[in-house]
């Protein structure tokens, strides 16, 4: 059984739910209780388009959508989420 976890709740301007965060810790325990384990990512370090079957089109466009979460994936500790 998980422990209560403590989301926050990230809602768009209508006031609607849209994202959930948790703590790391949380997250760790929640993926072990679900019996999967933290993992080390598949590809360390950069990715090449040719890796992911992209092409230069769909990374740009996945560049743009992704940029407004920039600061906060580079924020420190972050990398803790590519272990898991």
């Amino acid at each position: 059984m998980v422990e209560a976890l403590h989301p926050q709740y990230l809602v768009d301007e209508k006031g609607v739910a849209r994202s959930v965060v948790l703590a790391i810790d949380e997250f760790t325990r929640l993926v072990e209780s679900a019996g999967l384990q933290v993992q080390e990512p598949p590809h360390p370090g950069s990715l090449q388009l040719a890796d992911l079957n992209w092409t230069r089109e769909e990374a740009i466009e996945t560049r743009l959508r992704l940029r407004s979460f920039e600061e906060d994936w580079d924020a420190p500790g972050m990398d803790a989420y590519d272990r898991l």
